[in-house]
């Protein structure tokens, strides 16, 4: 049986793409093995849940504040250190508090595939491959680069660590056919595929109409922050006719964006 490594600086509970590709690929007959790392306290209980019904295995990397504490204490204090030095080749495998971590462990896995999830592990996923003899791949969840104010010492940093570790994985896709444009633009002898991020028919829920009361919208993101979107949706909100609505957001509030949160806020009780 092929053996395939999906590689995460993130976990299951915050990393949603990761789990529904290691069910499918388990599902279609793979040995699926999950190297992930801690990166917020409330997805540690929502992490066990999933893990207990997973059908794969999977390892954590670089401890937690509850598990393998000592490696997670020395691991945060080290990264504080190297986010510090804006060098960025010294850098370009230290993204996150596990970046080196996830490519010692990914190296002692023999596998014939390492599937990276995120910046932070593609180097993992390239170093693995190459050095079991094997393929490694990217799976670009978000256009990363996209994210970051243009000039800034992070965006020159994911600038050259997608230019350095991109060009090297046998395959690449994305999660929507505006990521792959992003890519492909950037990348013209890569082959982007484009893997939909939704979920399997049978786990959604029957929709209802609802016939009365406000018109309700929900924002789900990891992150309520600004140049995520929100910014849009307030403006077309704000100019819309009908005031009969309600807005639910869920996620952590960006410190930064809370302000502009609370002034939406004041003006529209009902949000």
């Amino acid at each position: 049986m092929s053996k395939i490594v999906l590689i995460s600086s993130g976990s299951p509970a915050t990393n949603p793409r990761l789990v529904k590709e290691a069910n499918a690929l388990h599902g279609a007959g793979y040995n699926v093995h999950v190297l992930y790392s801690h990166v917020i306290d409330w997805a540690e209980a929502l992490d066990e849940r999933i893990l207990a019904e997973a059908e794969w295995s999977a390892q954590l990397v670089g401890g937690s504040p509850t598990k393998e504490r000592l490696t997670f204490v020395v691991s945060s204090l080290w990264f504080k250190c190297v986010r510090r030095i804006l060098w960025v080749p010294f850098r370009r495998k230290r993204l996150t508090r596990t970046s080196l971590l996830l490519i010692k462990r990914a190296q002692q896995h023999k596998a014939d595939l390492y599937i990276a999830h995120n910046l932070g592990a593609i180097a993992a996923a390239v170093l693995a491959g190459r050095r079991q003899k094997a393929k490694s791949a990217f799976d670009a969840e978000d256009y990363h680069l996209g994210e970051l104010q243009a000039g800034s010492s992070l965006a020159d940093l994911t600038k050259h660590i997608e230019n350095e570790w991109i060009p090297q994985c046998a395959e690449c896709w994305s999660a929507s056919p505006l990521i792959t444009e992003a890519y492909r633009t950037r990348f013209p002898d890569l082959s982007f595929h484009v893997i939909d991020n939704v979920f399997p028919v049978h786990l959604q829920l029957p929709f209802e109409t609802l016939q009365k009361g406000p018109v309700r919208f929900i924002w789900f993101s990891q992150t309520i922050g600004a140049g995520r979107g929100l910014e849009t949706l307030f403006r077309a909100l704000q100019s819309c006719p009908l005031q009969n609505w309600e807005l639910s957001l869920i996620g952590r509030v960006d410190g930064i964006f809370e302000t502009e949160l609370k002034s939406f806020q004041s003006a529209h009780p009902h949000a």
